[in-house]
């Protein structure tokens, strides 16, 4: 079993290692970023809505899935006058009337 070893290798500009031993205990790193909490909460009304329409869409079974995935960052990187058409054609396979659909996540995309 190896031993836990607190001493740190680095290397000189000649390619010489260096050890030196670490004094400090383990240093406790914490990454935040910060986000807009009302848009990340309407993000995911619009994912959850989204989900529920396109499981009635594709008439699937409980437990069963959708095969498509509707990414809202890249409908939300075209030309608003392309996205009825990307939508319409991402959902070519669906067994029922897509419209209806499109329309109204095209109308809730537009607050993000």
């Amino acid at each position: 079993m190896a031993a836990i070893n607190d001493s740190r290798v680095s290397f000189d500009g000649n390619g010489t290692p260096i050890i030196t031993e670490d004094k400090s205990k383990k240093r406790n790193y914490n990454v935040t970023c910060k986000y807009n909490r009302k848009l990340m909460r309407l993000r995911l009304e619009i994912e959850e809505w989204m989900d529920g329409e396109l499981r009635v869409i594709f008439d699937c079974e409980e437990g069963e899935d959708y095969d498509i995935e509707v990414d809202i960052d890249d409908v939300l990187l075209l030309e608003e006058a392309e996205r009825f058409s990307f939508l319409k054609e991402l959902l070519r396979n669906a067994s029922k009337p897509t419209d209806d659909f499109i329309k109204e996540l095209l109308e809730r995309i537009k607050s993000l």
